[in-house]
């Protein structure tokens, strides 16, 4: 059995690097995905963000492995430039087991296979992103007078 998230909050539960998107382990060994995440404020207007998963198959492996997985850190700074915009920059760092390794080559999807010729067991990838949310029309009611 696996569970299912409902609208794709994949990010919330299985890390930020999308080796567990939604639907990947379904008809497999399922996933448990035991996390913590911490938040430091390093300024008035920013702060960092960890999170540590630990990665673990829900039912017995088909090569009688562990069940281990992986385990993977995702690290975001978060720096709010005004009341509109804001600033992440993300790094995530994996690493991956042999049964993680072993169970994406079993699955036969070659565009999410990571076991493929002398790439590492170890994965990790960075990014950046601005958001901008402005309030371009902006109603308040009039303040009615007697």
């Amino acid at each position: 059995d696996a569970f299912f998230p409902l609208f794709g909050t994949n990010h919330k539960f299985n890390g930020y690097q999308d080796f567990f998107f939604v639907g990947r382990h379904a008809n497999n060994v399922g996933l448990v995905d035991i996390n913590a995440k911490a938040v430091l404020k390093t300024g008035a207007t920013s702060k960092l963000v960890g999170m540590l998963h630990y990665f673990n198959a829900a039912a017995d492996l088909p090569n009688d492995g562990d069940g281990y997985l992986g385990t993977a850190i995702d690290l975001v700074f978060v720096k709010k430039i005004n009341s509109y915009a804001n600033l992440k920059i993300g790094y995530s760092q994996s690493f991956l087991s042999d049964d993680f390794l072993e169970l994406d080559t079993q699955a036969g999807d070659a565009s999410n296979a990571i076991a493929a010729g002398n790439e590492a067991d170890v994965q990790n990838w960075g990014w950046v992103m601005l958001t901008i949310n402005p309030n371009l029309f902006k109603w308040k009611k009039p303040v009615e007078t007697k």
